[in-house]
């Protein structure tokens, strides 16, 4: 899952509140029946504006709660998660690169105690130092979500 530090939240959004806020002020500073280069009415920055900021924080503020929501399920499985092992029964890359790493998506048989077996497939990007390691057959230790247990994290 993709994550967004909070500064690449600000590093984004910022600027386009900005220059949404630059609008309004052009908007409000400017004389009365004045038009743009394009021959609209300068009252057309205020809606401009509004629209830059709208979509600013109603999409940061979207990525804010999603990116809350995937770290706070990430520190419950740290806190509580059940240890495990997972077998993997397959491997298939899907093309993206974070970082120069490849994503990939896992096919993997867990194993909890006091718990049958079961398969769950679990997208996570692979360190390239960690291919050699992780190939199909092997076996990892993981950490399961104690309510949700087809959220893992490798252990």
């Amino acid at each position: 899952m993709m994550r967004f530090e909070t500064w690449m939240l600000f590093v984004i959004f910022v600027p386009f509140i900005a220059l949404g806020l630059f609008f309004i002020f052009m908007g409000l500073t400017a004389p009365q029946g004045a038009l743009d280069d394009g021959g609209h009415p300068m009252s057309y920055s205020l809606l401009a504006g509004g629209a830059f900021i709208s979509i600013s924080v109603f999409l940061g503020g979207g990525l804010f709660f999603y990116n809350k929501g995937i770290r706070d399920r990430e520190k419950r499985i740290r806190e509580k998660g059940i240890h495990g092992s997972a077998e993997v029964l397959s491997m298939e890359q899907t093309g993206s690169f974070i970082n120069h790493q490849p994503v990939v998506i896992f096919r993997l048989l867990v194993t909890v105690q006091n718990r049958k077996p079961y398969e769950v497939r679990f997208k996570e990007i692979l360190n390239l130092l960690d291919i050699g390691r992780v190939t199909e057959g092997s076996v990892i230790q993981v950490l399961v979500h104690p309510e949700k247990p087809e959220y893992i994290l490798f252990g």
